[in-house]
């Protein structure tokens, strides 16, 4: 699973058009299979008469797939797929209808223009940063406040809120790979004193 990645916004279109063929870019924010499998239907309607439309999602649950709708082996799908991986970007369907024009572009010229479109498209598009995160409490003496909250911030821990009765109580957001080192960092310096305990999972959005 990605420490960090991008996802989209919103949904966004962008066209390009190459030796008088058409290439439609639509991308969609697709948090599950489901609804990255509704855009698609969606579009494969609005675009019926497109001559192909070929696609990529890739998810943050490691689900992944692509297909070029009758364009040679390659040369559609594929492409496609490995710039939403280059750009690390999740949760996302892109999809690519192509009217043709007339003229064969050949395999490079429809990797470059399949390419294209994804690429145009994120000229425009507004993307947010996430982390897969657990969503954590410490509980802890006031005597170990301050080196508590000093080893959480060297992890780069999200907090949340505290909360300060007869003992503090810290919420936070960590990422997923740190947790188990986070929690064996507050017990050494507690003696063991330090309540710790993971609340759910949570995809958290740095841009909040």
């Amino acid at each position: 699973m990605a420490r960090e990645y991008k996802t989209l916004k919103f949904p966004v279109t962008a066209e390009l058009t190459e030796k008088r063929s058409r290439f439609v870019a639509n991308l969609f924010p697709s948090p599950d299979l489901s609804v990255a499998v509704e855009h698609l239907s969606l579009v494969k309607r609005k675009y019926h008469d497109a001559k192909h439309n070929a696609y990529a999602y890739v998810l943050i649950s490691g689900k992944k797939k692509f297909s070029d709708d009758g364009e040679p082996g390659g040369t559609a799908g594929r492409p496609i797929l490995d710039i939403l991986e280059k750009n690390g970007i999740f949760n996302v369907i892109a999809i690519v209808s192509r009217y043709f024009g007339g003229v064969l572009l050949g395999t490079g010229g429809l990797v470059r223009a399949y390419s294209g479109a994804v690429l145009k498209a994120f000229e425009v598009a507004e993307f947010d940063l996430m982390m897969p995160c657990d969503y954590c409490k410490a509980r802890c003496c006031y005597n170990v406040l301050t080196k508590t909250l000093e080893a959480l911030e060297s992890f780069g821990v999200y907090f949340e809120r505290k909360s300060f009765e007869r003992q503090v109580e810290i919420f936070f957001y960590s990422a997923t790979d740190d947790t188990p080192f986070i929690k064996q960092k507050l017990r050494n310096i507690s003696a063991g004193t330090t309540k710790f305990e993971i609340l759910e999972k949570r995809i958290h959005n740095l841009n909040k």
